[in-house]
This record gives C-alpha cells, sequence and structure tokens, in this order.
C-alpha cells in the first residue's frame, strides 16, 4: 500500500490482515523521503486470535487514602457487540504487594458491562494496585492504578528554551525557573536528563544548583541527525517529575 502525507499532517491507513493462523506474530514497515531524505521504521505486531476483549475504565487513574475506586468492565465480541453467550466474569482487586483484597467471582455482565466499586481503607497500603477481568479459566484484561498520600504542592517549575532549538546547535540551552506559591525563589538543585523520542538518553546533568532561576548549556553527548522536518527532545526536571517536549527545527534546505 502506498500514499502520501504531507509533513505538518496526520493520516491514519487501514490494513487488511491476511490469513496467518500459522504464526502470531509479524512486521509493518514505513518507508518514504523528506525533502529527498529517506527514512524507514518498522515495528514488530502481535497478532491474538481471541473471540472475546474486554477493557477497563476507572474514575480517575490515582487515589488517596479513603477514596473509593469505581470502575466499568466491557466485555465485546469481534464485532464490537456484547457477547451473547458470556453472563458472568470474575474481577479481582490486588493491592500493590499482591494481595487479592476484592474479589466478584460470579460478577453478573449486563449488556457486555459489569460495573464495581472498591473503598480505600484510611490507611492503606501505598502502591500499584492492579484490577483483573477473567471469563472461562482465561484472564481477558488487566489494569493498574495508584493510591498514594496526596502531598500539595509548594512551588512551581517552568522550563522554556533560551534560544530557538535547532539542529546545527546540537544542543539544548534552557532557563528553568522554580518560585514557591507565595513568590519566594526555590533555592536547592536540580537534575536534567535528556531523551530523543525513542528514549535514548542524549545529555544527563548529575546536579546544578538553583536560586529561583537557572540558565543551563546542554551538549548532546551524542550527534542529533533527524530526517524529518522535526523532532521531539524530552526534557526531565528531576526536583519537578515532568517530561516537557521542545520542538527540534532541521533548518536544512533542498
Amino acid at each position: 500500500m502506498s500514499g502520501s502525507v504531507k509533513s505538518t499532517d496526520v493520516k491514519s491507513m487501514s490494513l487488511k490482515i491476511p490469513d496467518i493462523r500459522s504464526t502470531n506474530s509479524g512486521r509493518i514497515t514505513i518507508s518514504g523521503k523528506i525533502k529527498k531524505n529517506p527514512f524507514s521504521k518498522t515495528v514488530d505486531l502481535g497478532y491474538q486470535t481471541k473471540s472475546i476483549s474486554s477493557f477497563i475504565q476507572l474514575s480517575k487513574p490515582v487515589y488517596k487514602p479513603g477514596d473509593s475506586v469505581q470502575f466499568r468492565v466491557i466485555v465485546l465480541d469481534p464485532d464490537l457487540k456484547p457477547p451473547s453467550g458470556l453472563k458472568m466474569i470474575t474481577v479481582t482487586v490486588q493491592d500493590s504487594i499482591g494481595n487479592n483484597i476484592r474479589f466478584w467471582t460470579d460478577a453478573k455482565v449486563n449488556n457486555g458491562v459489569f460495573e464495581g466499586q472498591l473503598d480505600i481503607a484510611s490507611s492503606p497500603l501505598l502502591g500499584t494496585y492492579n484490577i483483573k477481568v477473567e471469563a472461562n479459566g482465561e484472564e481477558l484484561v488487566s489494569k493498574t492504578f495508584e493510591v498514594k498520600e496526596y502531598v500539595l504542592s509548594t512551588f512551581e517549575i517552568n522550563v522554556r528554551p533560551t534560544v530557538v532549538p535547532l539542529l546545527e546547535h546540537q544542543a539544548l540551552i534552557l532557563t528553568i525557573a522554580a518560585n514557591y506559591y507565595f513568590g519566594k525563589p526555590v533555592i536547592g538543585s536540580v537534575k536534567i536528563d535528556l531523551y530523543d523520542d525513542e528514549n535514548k538518553s542524549l545529555y544527563k546533568l548529575k546536579q546544578a544548583d538553583l536560586n529561583g532561576m537557572l540558565q543551563v548549556h546542554l551538549p548532546f553527548t551524542e550527534p542529533l541527525s533527524i530526517v524529518e522536518l522535526q523532532q521531539d527532545v524530552n526534557v526531565k526536571i528531576e526536583r519537578s517529575s515532568r517530561i516537557i517536549r521542545l520542538r527540534y527545527t532541521n533548518t536544512s534546505t533542498e
């Protein structure tokens, strides 16, 4: 299959899956050219011949002690309709160390939907909890959520490029500003990591002193080359626990 996509557009394409009963894996390769620069990307695909699919919806991804977890399990057949032969499912909730803390052994499915609720204790184990759904002895789906103490952040960190990032720089020059909500500057230290869009490390700054504002020059440890017009670089500031995407621009012309 072939087609054309402008560099600023997003386009979806549908591919018919052939009869691949002899294997449960495959590959898809996308290749082309941008401004005479060839590119190619291959991704491994997995294939499952499941007659029933399921997914879990949560009221939110993070809960605190004393909250109620409200969730919905939706079960569908290959035609995206409620399966006619499935009336019951088993739902299990596990805490952060794998203990089963709640069971629904004969959860009734109404029109392909089961709704449940779990009340979190006032002093629970903190961490990642798991909801698992089974039918006829087969696991259909699982989903995790977090239980943690809520701590109100007392300061805000803003990160912006000091100059427009260009490919020829082979570096990022950033301005980092940190202030408490009542206006005073934050004094401390920060760690900064740079990654490309495939999570490959571009630079690591172990520690930098911060007194309200900081400017840093971060040269890439390896040359960054791009075939597209733009490239995402992920900037992780450990103190703020956030990843900020900056748009990298290729200034070369035809």
